[in-house]
């Protein structure tokens, strides 16, 4: 939907730097908005 970043998404970025595994949740989201 756009370039837009739903909340969810914006939130768990934030969470990769933190985590590595956050950022296979977020490819996964990342897909399942497109």
């Amino acid at each position: 939907k756009g370039r837009d970043i739903p909340a969810e998404l914006a939130h768990i970025a934030e969470g990769i730097q933190d985590s590595g595994t956050t950022r296979q949740e977020a490819a996964t989201l990342l897909a399942a908005h497109s």
